[in-house]
């Protein structure tokens, strides 16, 4: 573990008159005790991400998503996991583009929509998120959200395959 994290671990965050430092510094609290992988503490963690997300971290709204996504430190909850995504979504995390996406496609925690699915999706990829791009070649090759384009879902898959997207190689390998 780093050593900020490590030190910010412990005895939780300094009170800061700065709130995107304060933010920070809860963040990394929170990393820290996630990152131990102590269970027992990880309600401490969710506490902690959820005090930077209100005040005001981009990067807290996302861990927050994830923490109702996978019940960290607190009860699973698609719905909420959602709307935390869709904030960092919002405000131009790629991964939370994707989480979003992948939301939309599989309808968790909102109704299935895949035009929102590829448009989200699209958004991630051109991010640069290799994943990302891999599955918006899927998007294009089966004609989920948008047309059916077989030559853009294969150009868009050795592109995530070069990238070193494993699902991405496999899948340029078997066409």
């Amino acid at each position: 573990m780093p050593k900020r994290l490590a030190a910010a671990a412990p005895g939780g965050p300094p009170a800061s008159s700065n709130p995107q430092r304060e933010a920070q510094a809860l963040l990394a609290a929170a990393i820290g005790i996630y990152n131990g992988g102590d269970w027992s503490r990880f309600p401490e963690g969710f506490r902690l991400v959820r005090r930077a997300a209100d005040a005001g971290s981009v990067s807290a709204q996302e861990w927050l998503g994830a923490a109702y996504d996978y019940g960290l430190g607190t009860r699973r909850n698609q719905r909420k996991a959602f709307r935390h995504y869709r904030v960092a979504a919002q405000h131009g995390s790629r991964s939370a583009e994707y989480n979003l996406a992948l939301f939309y496609e599989m309808g968790r925690g909102v109704r299935r929509n895949y035009r929102e699915a590829r448009r989200w999706m699209t958004r991630a990829a051109r991010h640069g998120d290799r994943e990302a791009i891999h599955v918006l070649g899927w998007m294009n090759r089966y004609g989920r959200g948008g047309p059916r384009n077989l030559r853009r879902g294969y150009l868009l898959h050795r592109r995530a395959a070069r990238m070193g997207c494993a699902e991405a190689q496999f899948s340029t390998a078997s066409v």
